[in-house]
This record gives C-alpha cells, structure tokens and sequence, in this order.
C-alpha cells in the first residue's frame, strides 16, 4: 500500500507532457513473483464485499488489488503520456481460468497496450495475468479513458462511460462487453440485502424474470475499500476531497461494486467454477446510495434509487481457453 501512496505522491507533481493524441505508451512489464494472498487481508475484503465463500477460494476481483500498485507504478512514471489524476475508468474483463486457493503464490506480469483514439480522447488497457508457475490461471484487463482534444477528422469511438476515477479497471475493447448485459440491470451493498421494492423477488421481462435486491451503500465504503485495497484515490474517501474533481460527494470504487455483484451472484449459486466476467462502468455510485442489484442467467447490473440511473452492466460466461 505505500507504493500507492507514493504513485498517488508522483501523480500530483506537475509535469510538461507531449501531445496526448498521438501518445504512444513505453513498452515494459512489471512482474511481481511469487506473492501471497495474506489471509487477514483476504478475509477483510471479503467481508467487505459480501463474499460468501473466502476460505476455500479467493474472490475473482482480489488478485486486481496484488496487481494495482504495478499498475499504479506504470501509470506514473515520468514517460507515461497521460496524467492519472482524471483518467476515467470505463470497463473490466476478468477471466479466472481456474479456481485459486487462499495459500497459492502467484506470480503477475503487468503491462499496458498501446492507446486508441476516442472522440474524448484515448483509451488504453492495463493487461494482467497471474500464474501458477505452470500456467496462466487468472488474467484481466482494465480499459482507461484519457480525456483530450482530438485533432479534426478523429473517427468517434465509444460513447463515454465510466465511474470517473482511476483504480478500477476497464475494458469495453473486449468481446461482450456492451452485450455484457444487453437487458436493463440495477445495483447493490455489502450489507443482507432484500426483494426489491414492489417486487418479490423477481420481475416479468421479456425473456424471462429478473431477481432483484436492493441495497444500501455507506458512506464510509469508499474509505473502508480504501483501506483494504489500498487505492485511496481522493475521489473515494470524502466529500471534501472529490469536490476538486468536480463531485459534490464521493464516488464507490468501480472495482467494489463490481466485486460486489459476484459476490451477490456466488451466493445464488450463479457463478461457474471457470468463467470470464466483463463489465461496463455506466455512471458513478455517489455516496451514500440505496441501488438494486438485478441478475438473469447470465447477465447482471446496479442501478440507482429511481431505476433511471445505470451504474453498471454485466456479463458472466463460461471461460474459454
């Protein structure tokens, strides 16, 4: 975690940058061998999260925190093209091409791939993979928005979405990911949930029945996830410090909410033991939120108090080698 600390540190240190347009990203990896979970940690966070089911195996999102600070380190280092504060983040895919014990070690290998233009600026992936020793067995990768001018005659490129903060990955490049949930989903909390209102349970729809919950969202689950995770992204932790970024209150990490949809489909007995699972961040959970969590076979979703604001699309599907 102070690693983090020191990449958020360097991140806030004015610097001269070329244009962003034609940016093109160093190409390294960083590679962390041989790393632990940490039982304690492990068990926190998944408290955190709601996840039932920590001692046996580790959460499909948790490796995502081992990796962070090497993603934060590629990020904000002084030949890095785009400033991390403000990169909005817009998806996550992950595949957990195997089950992973709390005991194992891994090693993780770190890398970014080469920007794109969108009509708002760049984006690029931040490209993960973790193994055994043997072979890859968890890997994901977390698309980022860089805001900018793009020159005249740029081609339009996906329509913006995102939680509008660093430290949760993304990735709508990936195949799926706006089919991720081609219904209408909602969103949720770590906290026992319940039928959503006027329902029970579940809701007629096209194509089947919707299962429903809603959830309260703290207000202190931005510094709590901060605390486990250790991004501490201003954004996140008070009212005050997400002001300057333009919120009027703090944002829940994309990367809880995401987590905390698997947790809510594992204890549904909703999650294969192998499976790719990709996301699309809508629109932010400002803090504290009441959100609905939907799910139908595959596909899941967060959506705010009135039922108008998404937060988040979903999709889970059997891993394919």
């Amino acid at each position: 975690m102070t690693a983090v600390l020191a990449a958020y540190a360097r991140a806030l240190v004015p610097r001269r940058r070329a244009d962003p347009a034609g940016a093109v990203v160093p190409e390294r990896t960083v590679v962390l061998p041989d790393v632990a979970f940490g039982r304690d940690r492990l068990e926190r966070y998944a408290r955190l999260t709601g996840d039932p089911a920590p001692r046996d195996r580790v959460p499909a999102c948790y490796p995502h925190l081992i990796a962070f600070p090497a993603a934060m380190d590629l990020m904000t280092r002084r030949d890095f093209p785009f400033p991390v504060l403000g990169l909005v983040h817009t998806a996550n895919r992950i595949d957990q091409v195997r089950p992973i014990g709390p005991a194992e070690r891994l090693t993780y290998r770190v890398g970014i791939e080469q920007p794109r233009p969108h009509r708002r600026g760049s984006t690029f992936a931040v490209v993960t993979e973790a193994d055994d020793g043997t072979a890859v067995v968890w890997r994901s990768a977390a698309t980022y928005l860089s805001r900018h001018p793009r020159p005249e005659g740029t081609a339009p490129g996906p329509p913006e979405v995102g939680d509008g903060t660093v430290g949760d990955g993304a990735t709508g490049e990936w195949p799926g990911a706006e089919a991720a949930a081609a219904g209408h989903p909602a969103a949720v909390h770590p906290a026992a949930g319940r039928p959503a209102a006027g329902r029970s349970g579940g809701e007629e729809e096209p194509g089947g029945a919707w299962a429903a919950e809603e959830w309260t969202v703290p207000a202190a689950i931005g510094r709590r996830y901060a605390a486990v995770s250790g991004d501490r992204n201003p954004i996140h932790l008070h009212p005050l410090t997400a002001r300057p970024f333009g919120f009027r209150r703090a944002l829940a990490h994309g990367m809880w909410t995401k987590a905390r949809c698997l947790a809510a489909l594992a204890e549904r007995g909703a999650l294969p033991e192998e499976f790719t699972v990709t996301v699309t961040f809508r629109a932010p959970v400002l803090l504290p939120a009441l959100v609905t969590f939907r799910t139908r076979g595959g596909a899941f979703g967060l959506r705010g108090e009135d039922g108008r604001r998404e937060h988040l699309r979903g999709l889970v599907s059997p891993h394919r080698a």
